[in-house]
């Protein structure tokens, strides 16, 4: 059962494509996010058009409300049909503007704000459309499948997302998620950095409790992570006794917070790509993968990217070089 996996380049930002066959060649497209911009949903649409023969849209995931993963489903949605939609409700978040200004009185912080406020309110109305559309909607918790694609939700369970919910930016966590990036010294060695990184994770609660989806086409074993941070990705490794994974979707641009050694050595992907922009990935991430073996990409280098299982080539696409 072929299937290939695109993923385009939007930045820090990130907007998939799988396209998969069953074993009577029926092809299925799922989106999982697509971008910041209604741009970026164009781009999603104008590649399905192109490069698949289906032009509509099975499954449609929106991971978490962080606009730069759901902006561009407005595009989408208007142009393109869309089967079944996997998204969180955002009324069930909870924000306290005027405690968090309290707190931060600054201008960095008061964009830091901004953008949480507006990516639940992104959600709140793409929502809306989609119950207008009358779009399949449903959860995308833990256990969540679907009938026909072999993709399925390995977390957030149920109740680790209810326990996310009740401090989503939570004050000190906002603080330490803009913050700890500048925790890591760039000059310090590679072990000495090993060190360090392993103490640095990502306990924002909007990233931890993105999805985090495992599709087995082919006999392979791809995940996609989302922004998850290793409070939520460790868990996940241990219940499913995931290892040794064909394909990696690299959490959160590559950040350093959202991996360490330990979920490093034990996924030991054999290809992993990252939708990134500007400085990121992380050089460690990209290091310590490539030390165990990962064949990495990412979209700031290569440009767009395909994985591609037993799928024919495309013409004009060519083999890129990894990082």
């Amino acid at each position: 059962m072929p299937f290939e996996i695109d993923m385009l380049n939007v930045g820090n930002a990130d907007a998939i494509i799988l396209r998969y066959l069953d074993a009577d060649d029926r092809e299925y497209i799922i989106v999982i996010d697509a971008g910041k911009t209604e741009e970026h949903g164009k781009m999603v649409v104008d590649h399905i058009n192109k490069h698949t023969n289906k032009k509509s849209i099975d499954l449609a995931i929106s991971t978490h409300p962080d606009k730069d993963h759901i902006r561009g489903f407005f595009y989408i949605i208007e142009h393109m049909t869309i089967q079944e939609f996997w998204i969180h409700d955002p009324k069930l978040h909870k924000i306290d503007e005027s405690e968090i200004k309290s707190f931060f009185d600054t201008d960095y912080f008061e964009k830091g704000l901004k953008y949480v406020v507006e990516s639940l309110n992104f959600s709140k109305d793409l929502i809306a459309i989609i119950d207008e559309k009358q779009i399949d909607r449903k959860q995308p918790l833990e256990s969540r499948s679907h009938p026909k694609i072999p993709i399925k939700v390995l977390g957030p369970s149920s109740e680790y997302y209810k326990e996310k919910l009740n401090s989503f930016r939570d004050i000190h966590l906002l603080y330490e998620s803009i913050v700890i990036e500048k925790a890591v010294s760039d000059n310090l060695n590679l072990e000495d950095r090993a060190n360090e990184f392993d103490r640095l994770i990502d306990r924002s609660n909007e990233n931890n409790s993105s999805t985090i989806l495992l599709f087995s086409g082919d006999n392979k074993k791809v995940l996609f992570t989302s922004d998850a941070g290793p409070e939520a990705i460790l868990p996940v490794i241990e219940k499913y006794d995931l290892k040794n994974l064909d394909f990696l979707d690299v959490p959160h641009h590559g950040s350093k917070n959202n991996l360490n050694t330990a979920i490093m050595s034990r996924l030991n992907p054999g290809t992993a790509y990252i939708s990134c922009g500007g400085s990121n990935p992380d050089q460690y991430i990209v290091d310590y993968l490539k030390l165990k073996g990962t064949r990495v990409f990412a979209t700031n280098f290569n440009g767009r990217l395909r994985h591609s299982f037993n799928m024919p080539g495309r013409k004009g696409w060519y083999p890129v070089i990894p990082l």
